[in-house]
């Protein structure tokens, strides 16, 4: 379903070129593809969290996490079109917020471009161009220059037609995803009452998505293929998804990196428990960004009566922004100085000018908050789409975490939001900030030392 074509017709091109024949050097040449694009999706991270206005140390430390997660690691060593589709929407996602910024019709081709590439990689890039859509539609909307709103027209139009062929030519199948979770289509699921398909996952509203059974987790830190559930664990969609991200080896698939070292399970276990802080940052910068744009988009509906009494027109907005630490105001165009962004520089990359004075505040949706709201956009989508993924697809195989890597840039950038937040809110307590750099420093060691331990067992196989 979710699979496309170009990723194989680059690796056949690229064989072709080189004159392989043996499998294993085909395989290899695959794997080092991904590498590199791996590596490209993290040099398009770091250009973006070196925009933003926050500390250097948080900025390190985020980028970090990223560049050091065991799952984005391993994704990209593997044989795999996930690798392509994540640096494909990370492009696309990253050129998007430039054009938010400075609307050009060159920077608009060269973004539908590179969406084309990640549409034609693989489904589970949709998201960005469903929410390209969106924020297409709302800035061609409220845009005060004719000739801008005209272009993002044009562009919300390139967009859709974008998709369409897409489809048409991306080869996606909607019925033979995986013979096991191919059972779970059509089956009702219940709030309460637990029902099994093939391999059970989710059973149940309640048990599926209302779980985080992080106990469990630590006692047993892997999971088994079979039908029989032997962890409760594995019927937790966010248990899954945050266990995936902490741990390598805890599929327990390809069957080369199943292990029982004891040494292996006890990094996984110390991972799960540290991997809390920055799970807790990252909730932060999501909740902080969805109630500032709800209240900025309030504030906005309840001032259009008086504005239209008045009859003046709306301007620019000082309302807080969604993702931007503490609501600062965006300095003009090439000012010395960096650039108050949050989302790691969405805002700035999605304005193009200072906002105005608190009387004239009016919109959640002006050039100010383009940037930050795409952003928003993203995250929240790849979370709705994992939950109607794993509600349709029953099988808990497809509780994985590589379908939500495509949005890494904007989850990457809400994690430095919420680390932020959180230590402003921690200032007071000296020993709070020493802690959380110990902790992360702890986690990034015992991420490298997982991945390590696992290079090291497929080497002595």
């Amino acid at each position: 379903m979710l699979s496309s074509q170009l990723f194989y017709y680059v690796c056949a091109a690229v064989v072709r070129s080189l004159g392989l024949v043996s499998e294993s050097s085909r395989i290899v040449t695959g794997q080092l593809l991904n590498s590199v694009a791996g590596l490209m999706t993290l040099g398009l991270v770091l250009l973006t969290l070196n925009a933003s206005q926050f500390s250097a140390k948080w900025r390190l430390w985020t980028f970090a996490l990223i560049a050091l997660n065991p799952r984005f690691i391993a994704i990209n060593g593997q044989l795999s079109n996930d690798s392509f589709a994540i640096l494909f929407a990370t492009a696309a996602i990253f050129f998007t917020l430039r054009l938010l910024r400075a609307p050009s019709l060159w920077f608009g081709v060269g973004t539908q471009l590179v969406l084309t590439c990640a549409l034609m990689t693989k489904g589970t890039t949709w998201v960005v161009a469903i929410a390209m859509l969106h924020i297409f539609f709302i800035r061609a909307l409220v845009d005060e220059s004719k000739q801008q709103s005209r272009l993002f027209v044009c562009l919300y139009v390139l967009t859709a037609l974008n998709g369409l062929i897409s489809i048409a030519l991306a080869g996606y199948d909607f019925e033979h995803y995986d013979a096991y979770a191919n059972m779970g289509r059509g089956q009702p699921l219940h709030v309460w009452e637990k029902t099994s398909v093939g391999r059970p996952g989710v059973q149940s509203i309640v048990d599926g998505y209302l779980t985080f059974r992080i106990v469990d987790l630590v006692r047993d830190p892997q999971i088994t293929n079979g039908v029989e559930i032997k962890q409760q664990h594995r019927t937790s969609v966010w248990t899954q998804l945050y266990a995936r991200a902490n741990f390598a080896q805890f599929e327990q698939h390809p069957p080369s990196w199943l292990t029982t070292d004891p040494n292996v399970m006890i990094i996984a276990k110390c991972s799960f428990v540290l991997g809390l802080l920055p799970l807790l940052f990252l909730l932060e910068g999501l909740a902080r960004g969805s109630l500032d744009s709800l209240r900025a988009l309030w504030r906005w509906v309840k001032r259009q009566p008086s504005r239209a009494s008045a009859g003046t027109r709306p301007t620019e907005s000082s309302i807080p922004l969604p993702f931007q630490s503490s609501g600062q105001l965006l300095p003009p165009p090439g000012q010395a100085g960096r650039k108050a962004i949050s989302l790691g520089a969405a805002s700035a990359l999605g304005s193009s000018k200072r906002v105005a004075s608190p009387d004239q505040s009016w919109c959640v949706l002006t050039q100010n908050n383009f940037g930050s709201l795409f952003c928003l956009l993203i995250c929240l989508g790849y979370i709705a789409f994992i939950i109607k993924f794993t509600a349709d697809y029953r099988d808990f195989a497809a509780m994985k975490l590589i379908y939500m890597l495509p949005g890494v840039l904007p989850f990457a950038l809400a994690l430095l939001e919420g680390m932020q937040t959180v230590i402003e809110r921690l200032r007071p307590y000296k020993f709070a900030e020493r802690m959380v750099h110990c902790v992360l420093f702890c986690l990034v060691i015992l991420h490298g030392v997982g991945i390590v331990a696992l290079v090291k067992q497929l080497a002595e196989r």
